[in-house]
């Protein structure tokens, strides 16, 4: 389920809350347990996609394509 979206059509920014059970084991994009979501990709400021631990098997999703 989105919670934040931001861009044009060719590219943005969107956040999700994300329910996977199975993520750690599968996952080829970085999990982060530290630092803000938002500092992170613009630091690398390119086609990004991140996991961060809530709780249990819940994440926010973060997506940012250029």
């Amino acid at each position: 389920m989105s919670y934040f979206a931001s861009g044009y059509s060719i590219g943005g920014t969107t956040k999700d809350f994300l329910f996977a059970p199975r993520l750690k084991e599968n996952c080829t994009h970085q999990i982060t347990g530290n630092g803000d979501l938002n500092e992170i990709y613009r630091r690398h400021f390119n086609d990004t996609t991140l996991y961060k631990p809530i709780k249990g098997d819940w994440y926010i999703e973060l997506v940012h394509d250029n």
